[in-house]
């Protein structure tokens, strides 16, 4: 079970208006929204290589200024190995 953790964080108004819609527009609270956010950025600064996009499952991650998301990626180089 993971446990939480409360963070204070001070937004300016337009940042917090913001927040608010893009929660209201995915039908969560805007502090889930906020804590994906944080989530996602402190992912981002240990794997600078890697963004994530919205896509049709949900936040998708591709490599940085690539269209192809990892999970292609992944299958290409597969592909490109020899078999043993």
């Amino acid at each position: 079970m993971t446990k939480e953790a409360t963070v204070s964080v001070r937004l300016t108004a337009r940042e917090k208006s913001g927040l608010d819609a893009d929660a209201r527009m995915k039908g969560i609270p805007s502090g889930t929204a906020a804590a994906g956010y944080i989530a996602e950025g402190v992912r981002r600064s240990r794997f600078p290589a890697i963004e994530f996009r919205d896509g049709q499952p949900g936040r998708v991650a591709y490599l940085v200024q690539c269209n192809l998301d990892i999970g292609h990626a992944t299958d290409k180089l597969d592909s490109w190995r020899p078999n043993d």
